[in-house]
């Protein structure tokens, strides 16, 4: 809703100087206006950039936990999504690191195509994707503990690191988006309307 009122008043701004008949200021409306485009399109994609690790990092911990629980309670297989084969949920554990490195790996690609941070909203993503890339890398380890039946240290595990790793990721993930959300296109509409023109 503020970026909306914001950007309303960026066109007023616009209108007024029209109008007032700058035609100087009137020339360099649209490269403004192009500018304002462009850093919303780069604010949306680098928010979704942002949510797309979040969630991966969301599905470890909610795939890591069942397994864990589901061997301290004895929960009996279940069949998997096709209606075939019993598959315990410790296996759902050893699939995640094929299924998601991938993901993580083509978001770092399509990344490198869009530079769509500022430098620092670059470094605060990269620690994020490492502590994402860490959650994976250990879902090999928690999978370990569970298939030889090690649940208390699986529990230990699980506690220690991907709970650890998930709440840095949670708190990292917000205060990015936070900055994302307060950033250039706030501070272009304000030079706007402090300038004057």
């Amino acid at each position: 809703m503020l970026l909306v009122g914001r950007a309303i008043i960026l066109m007023a701004s616009m209108f007024m100087v029209v109008s007032a008949g700058s035609s100087a200021t009137a020339q360099s409306l649209p490269s403004e206006a192009q500018l304002l485009a462009t850093d919303v399109v780069n604010r949306h994609q680098a928010v979704s950039y942002v949510h797309q690790l979040y969630s991966t990092a969301a599905w470890i911990a909610y795939i890591e936990g069942v397994a864990l629980v589901s061997q301290m309670q004895n929960w009996p297989t279940e069949k998997d999504g096709l209606g075939g084969s019993d598959l315990s949920f410790t296996y759902d554990v050893y699939n995640l690191q094929g299924r998601l490195a991938p993901v993580v790996f083509d978001l770092k690609r399509n990344l490198g195509r869009n530079q769509v941070f500022t430098t620092d909203e670059q470094t605060q993503f990269d620690a994020i994707v490492q502590d994402v890339d860490a959650m994976i890398a250990d879902s090999q380890g928690l999978y370990d503990l569970l298939h030889d039946g090690q649940v208390a240290a699986a529990g230990e595990f699980y506690r220690n690191r991907t709970r650890t790793l998930f709440r840095r990721i949670d708190r990292d993930s917000y205060t990015l988006v936070h900055g994302i959300e307060e950033r250039r296109v706030f501070q272009l509409a304000d030079v706007r309307i402090e300038s004057g023109n």
